[in-house]
């Protein structure tokens, strides 16, 4: 969750056993979604996540050093990243419109803008 001033950022993270079937598993999102945004969590979810708070904040007042942790040299190893991105179809490309050999086409009128006033 990234909390903004005027919105936040939502995400769902999931990653599958192999042999898992993608469609099956972004039914059961949004099937707990759903139920989640018409009967709002349990009391055992909103312990949890009051638990998770509190231990949070406790961890934060303990760490030493910067970015409010201990050096990373004695707690992490090396490691590694995966970022699978699967195909979404059979994009093509079309020719382009404009002859760029020539520079950038000319920026046709702009609209007139009417702000509010303040």
């Amino acid at each position: 969750m990234e909390n903004h001033e005027l919105a936040s950022i939502f995400t769902v993270d999931v990653k599958l056993k192999e042999g898992s079937d993608l469609e099956e598993v972004n039914s059961i999102i949004d099937s707990e979604m759903a139920r989640f945004l018409e009967k709002g969590p349990s009391q055992d979810e909103l312990d949890r996540v009051i638990t998770q708070a509190n231990a949070t904040l406790i961890r934060g007042l303990v760490k030493i050093g910067g970015f409010s942790g201990k050096a990373a040299a004695s707690w992490l190893g090396p490691g590694r990243y995966q970022l699978d991105v699967l195909p979404y179809g059979d994009y093509k490309t079309t020719a382009a419109q404009v002859d760029r050999s020539k520079g950038l086409p000319a920026v046709g009128a702009l609209p007139d803008l009417a702000f509010p006033e303040i």
